[in-house]
C-alpha cells in the first residue's frame, strides 16, 4: 500500500475517533447528576413529656416478676422444662388513648384459642406466609394449658381494626374470627 494512503487513513480514524468521542458530549444539554438528600429521615424530639412504666421512677416500687416466674434456690437444680412453643412479646407501647396519662397500652388480635399446641404452631405457621406478624401465648386456665395464636400488637387501636378486616380475608374459610384486646 502506498505511504501516503495509510497516513491519509489513519488521520481519517483519528478524525473519526475524536468526533465519535467529543459530539455528543456537546450535544447533551445537561450533565446527569445524582438525587441528593433533601431531608433528614432522623424523627424529630417529641413534642411532650413521655414517663415509661418499664424503668420506674425513684420514688416507685420495682414490680414484682409475673407469678408464672420461679425463683430457683441456690444450690438447687431448676425444674424440668416442657417444650413451649416460642412466644414473641414485643415491648408494650403507648397508644392514642392513653397518651396523657402515662400509661402503657397496646392491641392484639386473638385469632384463635387451641388445647392442641399442634394446631396453634399449624396457624401460626399459616399466618406467617400471610406475612402477619405471630405469636403463641401459652396459659393455664382451671388446669387445661391453652395456646392462643395472637397477631400484632399494634400501638393504634384503628390499625388493629384495619389489621383485623385484613386477617378475617384469611380466616373466615376457617371458621375463625379475630378478637381485639389490649395488650398486656
Amino acid at each position: 500500500m502506498d505511504d501516503g494512503l495509510k497516513k491519509r487513513l489513519i488521520g481519517a480514524t483519528v478524525l473519526v475517533s475524536l468526533i465519535v468521542i467529543f459530539v455528543p458530549m456537546l450535544l447533551q444539554r445537561e450533565p446527569v447528576r445524582q438525587p441528593q438528600i433533601k431531608q433528614s429521615n432522623i424523627p424529630l424530639p417529641p413534642q411532650r413529656e413521655f414517663r415509661s412504666n418499664i424503668m420506674p421512677l425513684d420514688d416507685q416500687p420495682l414490680a414484682q416478676p409475673p407469678p408464672e416466674i420461679v425463683p430457683i434456690e441456690p444450690g438447687k437444680k431448676p425444674p424440668s422444662l416442657e417444650r413451649r412453643p416460642p412466644v414473641a412479646k414485643p415491648p408494650p407501647t403507648v397508644s392514642e388513648s392513653s397518651q396523657g396519662k402515662g400509661e402503657l397500652t397496646s392491641w392484639v388480635i386473638q385469632v384463635g384459642s387451641f388445647s392442641d399446641q399442634e394446631n396453634a404452631e399449624r396457624l401460626v405457621n399459616l399466618l406467617r406466609e400471610k406475612e402477619f406478624s405471630t405469636s403463641i401465648q401459652q396459659e393455664t386456665i382451671k388446669g387445661n394449658t391453652l395456646y392462643r395464636v395472637l397477631i400484632g400488637p399494634e400501638i393504634d387501636r384503628k390499625q388493629a381494626d384495619i389489621l383485623l378486616k385484613k386477617l378475617d380475608d384469611v380466616v373466615k374459610p376457617l371458621g375463625l374470627n379475630g378478637l381485639i384486646k389490649s395488650y398486656p
